[in-house]
């Protein structure tokens, strides 16, 4: 089955409708791994940080001081991964919607945003190594796998 019109304009709708279907499916079940995100301590702890930097921690101040023993413990992660989820903190939080929901939406929209860039990109790379013909498995593909394996949930 070939899509029609297989330029990268058409890759995106189609990509940014496969992440809509699963954001909805999300929604309607409750963001189940936005109430509980399983245990995931890297993304806790990725939250945490992202509040330190809102509360005026240094970029570079990658120290945990909360955690470990007195003075605690430089954490290994990059601050890049922080900006764009305390960039959305900040936005939602300036448009009155409070820290606590402007967290929530954060962690909604920018795992969606990077679960439909994926789909972009696999869809993309697909279709150059083996031809247009499978820019619809690709899709179809790389939404179930994503969705299944919970990669880019949103809460997590």
């Amino acid at each position: 089955m070939t899509v029609q019109g297989t330029g990268w304009k058409n890759h995106l709708l189609l990509a940014a409708c496969a992440t809509l279907v699963v954001l909805t499916v999300n929604a309607v079940s409750g963001f189940p791994t936005l109430a509980n995100n399983g245990a995931d301590n890297d993304s806790m702890l990725r939250l945490v940080e992202v509040r330190d930097l809102l509360a005026g921690q240094g970029w570079f101040d990658l120290h945990q001081y909360r955690m470990g023993t007195a003075g605690g413990f430089v954490m290994h992660w990059s601050r890049l991964v922080d900006a764009p989820l305390a960039l959305l903190v900040m936005v939602f939080d300036a448009l009155g919607a409070g820290a606590a929901t402007a967290e929530r939406a954060a962690r909604i929209i920018w795992p969606t945003t990077l679960y439909g860039l994926t789909i972009f990109v696999l869809m993309r790379a697909s279709r150059r190594f083996a031809g247009a013909d499978v820019a619809m498995p690709s899709l179809i593909l790389s939404t179930a796998a994503l969705f299944f394996l919970m990669v880019y949930s949103p809460g997590v």
